[in-house]
């Protein structure tokens, strides 16, 4: 099963979108309250159940553009492909993304499509119930992600 959050950087206006919630981005509430259902807007690219649609259509209504610059994270990533519900912002949109998986197997499948994919970080973890344990991985991956590109930007 996947978990998708998708995390903005800016500072002045932060944004979090999980599932069907997201939080307010510039005055973007008005937008979200339009009429037409999210289902109606499922479509597959990678993902199963329609998410790739449900997503795409939630930072249009939300107004987030695509300049490369955003995050995305992945529970239960499989290759990065199989039923990903982050793959096409990370192929088409350019964003960076981290990608955790557990099983073993799959996660050289996953470490196989980074080595193509350097905007994909794979995570060899499993990830319980608990908020603070979510939170505190991904505090950690974002943490060495900034400092590898600190340190590549200045050597």
């Amino acid at each position: 099963m996947s978990f998708v959050c998708v995390l903005t950087t800016e500072v002045q206006s932060p944004s979090l979108v999980f599932g069907n919630e997201i939080g307010s981005y510039n005055g973007a509430v008005s937008r979200w309250r339009e009429s037409k259902s999210l289902l109606d807007f499922r479509a597959n690219t990678y993902s199963q159940n329609g998410e790739d649609g449900v997503i795409k259509e939630i930072l249009r209504r939300i107004g987030l553009d695509n300049d490369g610059n955003r995050w995305c994270v992945e529970f239960g990533a499989w290759d990065g492909k199989h039923l990903s519900n982050t793959f096409l912002l990370v192929e088409s949109h350019k964003w960076n993304a981290i990608y955790i998986e557990g099983d073993a197997e799959k996660f050289r499948a996953l470490q196989e499509t980074a080595r193509v994919i350097s905007k994909i970080s794979p995570v060899p973890s499993m990830v319980g119930g608990g908020g603070r344990e979510v939170a505190l991985l991904l505090m950690n991956c974002l943490r060495q992600q900034i400092a590898q590109k600190i340190t590549i930007c200045c050597q």
